[in-house]
């Protein structure tokens, strides 16, 4: 009689199994927190938008839109104060693809105090479902806030 110890080919093909189960389980939960990142983060590049052309008008004394798309953002800066957009200065676009923005006005624009003409909120939508992210903006006249979209409000964090 041999007396060795080894593993049978069924034993061998359970423990794979197990592990199957195990990385198939990873990889979902992976994706979707690949997924909430991407939404975090672009929400996250239009909050700093939001605050650099808040800081910006109220350094430069000159004020500046901010013009919201389905999927994009423009920033402008009217140099003469005049209204039209023939001598606009720092132009920047940024594109969201994959995600819809809603909102209620097109633009806000920032005035010389860096104070909001709108109050409104802004909200990153399309990223699928049993995600919760970090996905509306508030503006306010003095504050930009992010929040979680919960019950059809903003909900600030």
């Amino acid at each position: 009689m041999n007396n060795e110890k080894a593993f049978t080919v069924i034993e061998l093909m359970v423990v794979i199994a197990i592990a199957m189960i195990v990385m198939s389980m990873a990889t979902l939960f992976f994706s979707r927190m690949s997924r909430q990142y991407q939404v975090e983060s672009s929400l996250k590049e239009i909050y700093a938008t939001l605050l650099r052309e808040r800081n910006s008008a109220s350094t430069t004394n000159i004020p500046g839109t901010v013009t919201f798309a389905a999927n994009s953002i423009t920033v402008t800066k009217d140099l003469n104060q005049d209204g039209d957009t023939l001598d606009v200065g720092e132009q920047a676009v940024s594109s969201y693809s994959g995600f819809t923005l809603t909102f209620a006005t097109p633009s806000v624009v920032f005035d010389r105090r860096g104070l909001s003409s709108v109050i409104q909120t802004i909200r990153l939508t399309g990223y699928g479902a049993n995600i919760s992210p970090l996905d509306c903006i508030v503006i306010s006249a003095t504050r930009i806030n992010m929040g979680r979209w919960q019950g059809g409000n903003c909900v600030q964090q």
